[in-house]
């Protein structure tokens, strides 16, 4: 019975797993204009 739910269970585990990978891989498109060192700046 176990097996049963492990195998009717797993094509959805792998699903949400390739959804969670598409996430991590995303990079964003907005980016911060953050200078390196922000105490440089605020001397200026």
């Amino acid at each position: 019975m176990m097996a049963q739910m492990v195998i009717l269970t797993l094509p959805r585990a792998l699903e949400c797993c390739e959804r969670i990978r598409e996430v991590l891989d995303h990079s964003p498109e907005i980016t911060d204009m953050v200078t390196e060192n922000p105490a440089e700046s605020e001397k200026e």
